[in-house]
């Protein structure tokens, strides 16, 4: 019988919006599809290889006894485990509530068809011209668009959530109404 690992999250970080912060936790949801490259040396097309190595003893040295240090003054550290760095945050419920507003106003049905790997698929293509011995053209790139006010845009979309939710919670009282 397979077990899947337990999933690990591959970020921690928060989202703020002013003096709203949302602790955001990242999870690996698809499979690795991407090209893989190896840095190349030019003239002999070697694979180069890095190696974690002490700067004391020049010894190489496994992740497994690497810790991090926080470096308060030149060549002095505090040492600190993953348990004393893990994002402890207090919400407070006005936060939790302007989160879940926001998560219900971009909620959707998720439809995988509507999502490419519009990079992938050209990158694919390239390499497979070079390996055919083709020239590889650079296809110009499209104007960027338009740069919205980050916070004018939450404010809206709060207030749109706002209001569907009136809407909705007027429609169930309008039957109790007619009824009584």
């Amino acid at each position: 019988m397979d077990v899947m690992p337990a999933m690990r999250s591959i970020w921690n970080g928060a989202i703020t919006f002013g003096l709203i912060s949302i602790p955001v936790r990242l999870f690996t949801a698809v499979e690795e599809k991407s090209l893989k490259f190896h840095q190349l040396h030019a003239s002999d097309n070697g694979r180069i290889r890095y190696k974690r190595v002490c700067s004391l003893d020049e010894e190489e040295v496994p992740y497994d006894e690497i810790v991090k240090g926080y470096e308060y003054e030149k060549d002095r550290y505090v040492v600190f485990s993953d348990e004393e760095l893990e994002k402890d945050v207090e919400i407070r419920p006005q936060e939790l509530t302007m989160a879940k507003a926001l998560i219900d106003n971009l909620t959707d049905h998720f439809h995988p068809d509507q999502f490419t790997d519009s990079y992938r698929q050209r990158l694919e293509a390239a390499a497979e011209a070079k390996i055919a011995g083709q020239e590889v053209a650079v296809a110009p790139t499209a104007e960027p668009t338009q740069i919205l006010d980050l916070m004018e845009a939450l404010k809206a979309s709060v207030e749109a959530t706002k209001a569907k939710r009136d809407a909705s919670e007027a429609e169930a009282a309008e039957p109790a109404r007619a009824s009584g």
